[in-house]
């Protein structure tokens, strides 16, 4: 069987989001695109974690939950002032463009991740999902 690597199966550059973004960012990003994982970054652009569609969805049902008959406005005011930093995971594990998908799924299979950010020389240049990792196996 071929060695395929990362970097044939990743999503090249993916949306970012830094640690002190307002969680109504985070929200448009996932309302505007099909994605599910977003990796955060530091302002000098360093991988410190990864931010879930699941996350949040998990934030806005656990505060709706409060009993307010302008519940919605609470809940959008709440988004706006938490930060990515609150809710994020940080314990993030990152693979090299260079690995390959063998690699990453010891790592999803072990660590139970959804998502696992890859770099290049430090840089974040992709995310891996393991959708991706089937892909080279799929004939249309």
């Amino acid at each position: 069987m071929p060695r395929i690597s990362l970097a044939e199966v990743m999503t090249k550059f993916p949306l970012t989001v830094q640690t002190e973004d307002p969680l109504t960012e985070v929200q448009d990003i996932f309302d505007q695109n099909s994605i599910h994982h977003i990796p955060v970054l530091t302002a000098e652009k360093q991988i410190v974690g990864i931010i879930s569609k699941t996350d949040l969805d998990q934030l806005s049902w656990g505060m709706s939950l409060f009993k307010n008959p302008n519940r919605e406005s609470y809940n959008e005011a709440l988004m706006h002032t938490r930060r990515v930093k609150d809710v994020m995971t940080d314990n993030v594990y990152t693979l090299d463009v260079d690995d390959c998908i063998d690699d990453a799924y010891s790592v999803f299979r072990s660590e139970g991740f959804r998502a696992i950010p890859v770099l290049e020389n430090g840089e974040l240049v992709g995310i891996v999902t393991p959708i991706d990792l089937v892909k080279p196996f799929i004939t249309k």
